[in-house]
């Protein structure tokens, strides 16, 4: 899934993302501060269907499952009958699903991978991987 805010460009894997706690990851996109967006991006196993959705504050989502619908439900209410639910997030819209990679590499070279977002709190992103270092 290629996505952007701006001209920063991003791309994630359905791999990566399933391999987050409860099937999410916590991750920024935008070249500056004006610009930056707070992003979840979620695996609904029911639906096979993945998500990016904006998250109301810089605060990471965690110990929660997002829907396929931007529903965020407590992890521990996930089995039981009507969980209680936290928020109704907003889907990012820019975000281009099914896109060829040699197509996406080609026209936005400079592409994150897998943008890892700082969640111990040290002020510092992971360094996050060129997308063209996997070609």
């Amino acid at each position: 899934w290629g996505l952007n805010v701006g001209d920063d460009f991003v791309a994630i894997t359905e791999h990566w993302v399933k391999k987050g706690p409860h099937c999410t990851r916590n991750f920024t996109v935008g070249s500056n501060e004006e610009d930056k967006n707070y992003l979840v991006a979620s695996w609904d196993g029911e639906t096979e269907s993945l998500g990016v959705w904006i998250r109301p504050s810089d605060q990471p989502i965690t110990n929660a499952y997002i829907n396929v619908h931007g529903i965020v439900v407590p992890a521990t209410n996930k089995k039981k009958g009507e969980p209680e639910v936290d928020a109704k997030l907003e889907r990012l819209n820019t975000v281009k699903a099914g896109l060829f990679w040699f197509a996406w590499a080609n026209f936005f070279p400079g592409t994150r991978l897998n943008p890892e977002e700082d969640i111990a709190g040290t002020g510092e992103a992971k360094k996050t991987k060129s997308f063209l270092s996997f070609w």
